[in-house]
């Protein structure tokens, strides 16, 4: 799979190490890991020659951005700085094409269990489900997940009301898995059909 889709949108959720902090696991012993494809991240990785533990580079729930000024737009405020491919693409050798992100959407996230031989499909990407089978041995199986996560922005005015706690009855293994999730700060909806009203009679009848 990292021969045919790395560097590229494909994150692997593998067994963590000894050597990774419990912070960066989230305390589930698994850890993802993803090379990127932008000239501009793998010229930082290759400054650093460090893994980077990074999050994801937008508030929870909103929608991932695809350029630098969509960070700034949603963190701009918590002082983040951003390494800014749209401004000094030129010195970083990035052409035009390549000052935002390729495709615009989520990587792939997928879980390799090899106890049981399974890759546990939890987001769909760029790279889909049957790309992903054509590159595996027939001996693993892959199985798609798909659930809703209950989870909270902030805590109920009434927090004292534990009847009014929504709580989480799974855990969230991995990014998109939230019932509201990827959301715009515009409002939006979903039309099922349109009506248009038929004209009866001329402009002119009473």
């Amino acid at each position: 799979l990292t021969s045919k889709f790395w560097p590229g949108p494909l994150t692997l959720i593998v067994q963590a190490s000894n050597l990774i902090p419990p912070a960066v696991t989230a305390n589930t012993g698994f850890v993802g890991v993803r090379a990127p494809a932008h000239p501009l991240a793998r010229r930082l990785l290759e400054k650093c020659n460090l893994p980077i533990a990074a999050p994801s580079a937008n508030r929870f729930g909103h929608v991932s951005p695809t350029k630098a000024t969509h960070v700034l737009a949603d963190l701009g405020m918590k002082g983040v700085r951003v390494l800014n491919g749209e401004a000094n693409g030129n010195e970083y050798g990035i052409t035009n094409k390549e000052t935002s992100c390729e495709y615009g959407i989520e990587s792939t996230v997928l879980k390799i269990d090899g106890s049981c031989k399974t890759l546990f499909l939890f987001r769909q990407g760029v790279i889909n489900q049957q790309q992903i089978e054509a590159h595996v041995s027939s001996s693993w199986t892959i199985q798609v997940i798909s659930r809703a996560v209950p989870m909270t922005h902030n805590p109920p005015e009434d927090a004292s009301n534990q009847s009014s706690l929504r709580t989480e009855a799974i855990g969230q293994e991995a990014p998109g898995q939230a019932i509201c999730h990827y959301s715009p700060d515009v409002p939006c909806c979903i039309v099922r059909s349109v009506f248009t009203p038929t004209i009866v009679g001329s402009l002119n009848s009473p």
